[in-house]
């Protein structure tokens, strides 16, 4: 699955600690690529959350919220050409995004759990694509809140990350798995449907969920 060109042009920037993926190795950032099966599961995830979005909306205005190094932009270009845009918290990862994938779409840089600046607001489908799990709990909620009010009237949200018991992930970049009460707790009235699938992943197998809301 193509997902960009890989240029590699980027002044030197501090790196991130290792919980982002990077589909292409940029010396110059200190940016290892991530092995190929990893990031073939991860374009996966978007493709099936683009298509439960599409389920909802045709079209209009797309955010990837949490779009870490923008990988998944490709994906979301092809369903909807004419609108993509990603923020994230991290600087390295937004300025990778925007020299790798920058032709997808545009990027910003902001921390979602804390507020939504603008011009933010308001898209037709916003996308958190596992990220939930990189979060401590107490601020996880704040971050599906701030997303949901980013929709338009009849926009959706798709989430998708592993959902876990409460107890300590297997993944060391993984502050807590929601559980299945959280997810439907953090969304509210807006649930649409949430299901899940076991998979397998570089720490074992587990359980991925998919959530979607839709702003009525």
């Amino acid at each position: 699955m193509g997902i960009g060109n890989g240029k590699a042009g980027i002044a030197p920037r501090v790196t991130d600690n290792g919980e982002r993926m990077y589909p292409f190795t940029v010396p110059v950032m200190g940016i290892k690529a991530a092995p190929e099966a990893v990031v073939e599961r991860h374009l996966q995830r978007y493709v099936q959350a683009v298509a439960e979005a599409q389920r909802h909306v045709t079209g209009g205005d797309w955010l990837d919220v949490a779009c870490g190094s923008g990988y998944g932009s490709s994906v979301v270009k092809k369903a909807n050409p004419n609108s993509y845009h990603g923020v994230d918290y991290s600087p390295t990862a937004i300025e990778y995004a925007r020299e790798v994938f920058g032709q997808n779409g545009t990027y910003q840089q902001a921390d979602i759990t804390d507020w939504v600046p603008a011009p933010l607001k308001w898209f037709d489908a916003v996308l958190c694509i596992e990220t939930l799990e990189h979060l401590p709990r107490c601020r996880q909620r704040n971050f599906v809140v701030n997303s949901l009010n980013l929709l338009t009237v009849g926009g959706v949200m798709v989430i998708t990350c592993p959902v876990g018991d409460g107890g300590q992930s297997a993944n060391p970049w993984h502050e807590y798995e929601p559980t299945l009460h959280d997810l439907t707790t953090y969304i509210g009235s807006r649930l649409d449907r949430i299901y899940t699938e076991d998979v397998e992943g570089t720490f074992g197998p587990f359980r991925q969920a998919y959530a979607v809301a839709v702003w009525r």
